[in-house]
């Protein structure tokens, strides 16, 4: 009998102590991949601004330009959830719309496999009130 109370004490030890370990593994690299991205988030909006401020805003939009096929291109690897995958691209693909910029080929084929995009809140209420007299 104190053998198997021993034994039990143990497994509740061990287990305990192992889920306590894990859980702060789990949230440590996770907080570490969450503070990294949002670091690289405000380096780029800080970069931004200041080429901006500088009047480099026709040097920022061209380099961004030539980088969003790459960007766009790497969406369906980097996003698990092919709703988060089909929102990023359909704003790509209004981007190359609205712009009257050419589709790199390199994008086409991606944009081409999209499903038809929603309309946004600010197209559905510009074509409400289109039907309205």
């Amino acid at each position: 009998m104190n053998r198997w109370l021993l034994s039990a004490i143990f497994l509740l030890a061990g287990t305990i102590i192992g889920s306590s370990t894990s859980f702060l593994l789990v949230r440590n690299t996770a907080q570490r991949v969450f503070e990294s991205q949002y670091k690289t988030q405000c380096l780029d909006k800080v970069n931004m601004l200041r080429q901006l401020k500088s009047g480099k805003a026709t040097t920022l939009a061209d380099d961004m330009e030539q980088r969003l096929p790459d960007w766009a291109a790497g969406v369906p690897v980097m996003l698990s959830s092919a709703q988060s995958v089909n929102d990023v691209l359909w704003q790509v693909q209004r981007y190359y719309e609205e712009s009257a910029v050419a589709v790199p080929d390199k994008l086409r084929p991606l944009l081409d496999r999209l499903p038809p995009r929603p309309l946004t809140s600010c197209e559905k209420a510009e074509k409400g009130s289109q039907k309205t007299p």
